[in-house]
């Protein structure tokens, strides 16, 4: 008699693992592993699994939510703070008794060095991973902005975009749904609508983005 060997299924889609896992830690608590010679500790690992995946899923998506919260709120406060203080040194200066020292003092009049365009990298000053896209928050400084390669291997590169103004954001999706992906991204700056200075240091991120 010919058998026919039938592949083990196992959820890819992070929803469905839940009840799949339940489902087996209860069934082979009460019948399999006794019937199968499962050893004790093997069990005592699938029922902490079993515990285990519901809380880090849940607090997954707890974090996601609370990032994309507090991200809004930090680009809300940090939009209002700089219109703000701006506010204040435009007045400083168009006050009649306007000094320069003043404005030395506190820290908006900056003597900046010449930017070397042969070795000028792009600071990436923060990263935000959030269920429907991925924001970097980049330095501009006196360049013109940007470009973007991305990669999924860290060696094959593809030219992404080109970005003039903070955040650079990427709202791909997956390759394959409900499936976490890693991503690599390289930036560069771009200075009259040309490449110049050197790529940053390659950057890993885990997307999520379904």
């Amino acid at each position: 008699m010919a058998y026919i060997t039938k592949a083990i299924h196992y959820p890819i889609i992070e929803t469905d693992v839940i009840p799949y896992y339940d489902n087996a830690e209860k069934k082979l608590v009460l019948i399999y592993a006794a019937k199968y010679n499962i050893e004790a500790d093997m069990m005592t690992k699938i029922t902490t699994h079993n515990t285990n995946i519901k809380l880090t899923i849940d607090k997954a998506r707890s974090d996601r939510e609370t990032a994309q919260k507090s991200t809004t709120l930090k680009n809300q406060e940090l939009t209002e703070g700089k219109e703000d203080l701006l506010w204040v040194f435009r007045k400083i200066v168009a006050s009649d008794n306007f000094d320069e020292a003043d404005a030395q003092d506190l820290g908006f009049r900056v003597e900046k060095e010449p930017v070397n365009l042969d070795t000028v990298k792009p600071v990436i000053s923060e990263i935000t991973c959030l269920p429907e896209k991925i924001i970097f928050d980049w330095v501009k400084w006196v360049l013109d902005g940007v470009i973007v390669d991305g990669s999924y291997d860290g060696d094959t590169w593809a030219y992404l975009d080109k970005d003039n103004k903070s955040p650079f954001e990427d709202f791909r999706k997956n390759k394959t749904a409900d499936v976490p992906e890693v991503r690599y991204y390289r930036f560069r700056y771009i200075k009259d609508d040309a490449p110049v200075g050197l790529y940053t240091e390659v950057i890993r991120v885990i997307a999520e983005i379904y």
